[in-house]
Order: structure tokens, then sequence, then C-alpha cells
């Protein structure tokens, strides 16, 4: 019977201790649910301007492709006809 208010001492720190891990818990959780919606966003809007930037020096070599082929015809027609 003597150690019955130490156990419950024991269990009220325990229960005291539990409480305060579920609340850091929950405040970590929160901020680790806005980094990776941060991060989310940030990964759209960088893939995004990757890919423009991709088409733009794509659509940018097929225009020297056409000038190229553009010159280089005329020296064709003249060697054939």
């Amino acid at each position: 019977m003597d150690k019955l208010p130490m156990a419950n001492e024991d269990v009220t720190e325990w229960e005291n201790r539990l409480e305060e891990t579920q609340a850091n818990f929950a405040k970590i959780s929160k901020v680790i649910k806005v980094e990776i919606d941060f991060f989310e966003r940030y990964r759209v809007k960088d893939f995004k301007n990757s890919i423009l930037l991709y088409l733009e020096s794509l659509m940018e070599c097929q225009v020297q492709m056409v000038n190229h082929w553009e010159e280089f015809l005329p020296e064709v027609k003249n060697s054939l006809y």
C-alpha cells in the first residue's frame, strides 16, 4: 500500500509525458505538411519552367534547321539542274 502513491505519481508523470509528446508530434507533423506542400508547389513550378526552356530551345533548333535546309536547297537544285 505504501507504493501506491509513488505508482500514481509515476502514472501521472507518464501521462504528462504522453500528452507533451503527442503535442510535439502534432506540431512537427503540421510543419512537415507545410514543408511538403511548399516543396510540391516549388517542384511543379520548377518542372514547368524546365519544360518551357526545353521547348523554347527545341523550337530554336528547329528554326535553325529550317534555315540550314533553305540555304542548302538552292545548292541541291543547282547541282541537279
